[in-house]
């Protein structure tokens, strides 16, 4: 994936290290590198994902969501259909995550405002749904999120893992749940494989990289 260099924006900031970004990937247009150093540390997650997200929404009720598949060692994009629910002074918007899930669970939901890791503020709120149980319900190892962070992973993901992107961030008058889903990008794909790295997105006793069940 060769680079391509040219004038950046403010808001332009190195995927991989917070400092002002001066090189665009050229083939996705979405994450901006301050060198080609970092633009190489992050080739090995951007590139499963890089170019893919050119496939139209099959309605305008649907949004774009990352799926780390438990059988593959790739994530990939997927379209899934937002139910809206509303009441008097009450408006919410449930993602149909059970075809993914299984049917024998509720999802887990984990809304992510920060990159611990990497210490910045997110623009908008990444929400990451599990299956309810995931760690002790007896669901097999992800391998998209092993191979993702290979293998350090604080917490072992089980079970299909789904992330998707809601506008804006929660605040005193705006709780999480009410924040519309948008479609997530390529650019926001290393924010959650970080927090694959992380306990919940907060800090964590060291860990170091362990075998995985998988030929």
């Amino acid at each position: 994936m060769p680079a391509t260099q040219g004038p950046a924006a403010t808001p332009n900031v190195c995927t991989m290290c917070n400092t002002v970004a001066t090189i665009q990937c050229p083939t996705c247009s979405s994450s901006w590198y301050c060198s080609a150093a970092c633009q190489l540390a992050d080739a090995a997650v951007h590139n499963t994902l890089c170019g893919a997200a050119n496939t139209p929404a099959p309605s305008s009720s649907h949004r774009r969501a990352i799926l780390f598949p438990v059988d593959s060692p790739h994530p990939h994009f997927v379209w899934i259909h937002i139910d809206k629910i509303s009441g008097e002074g009450f408006s919410e918007e449930i993602p149909e995550v059970r075809a993914y899930l299984g049917p024998d669970t509720g999802p887990l939901y984990l809304p992510v405002t920060k990159n611990a890791l990497r210490g910045r503020a997110l623009k908008d709120t990444l929400h990451v749904i599990c299956r309810e149980a995931f760690g002790f319900d007896g669901s097999p190892m992800n391998r998209a999120a092993y191979d993702a962070t290979q293998g350090r992973m604080w917490i072992v993901w089980r079970g299909a893992v789904l992330a998707f992107k809601k506008q804006g961030l929660p605040g005193p008058r705006m709780q999480d749940y009410a924040l519309p889903y948008s479609d997530i990008g390529v650019e926001d794909l290393r924010d959650v494989v970080d927090f694959f790295h992380t306990n919940f997105g907060g800090p964590g006793a060291p860990f170091v990289p362990f075998e995985a069940p998988f030929p």
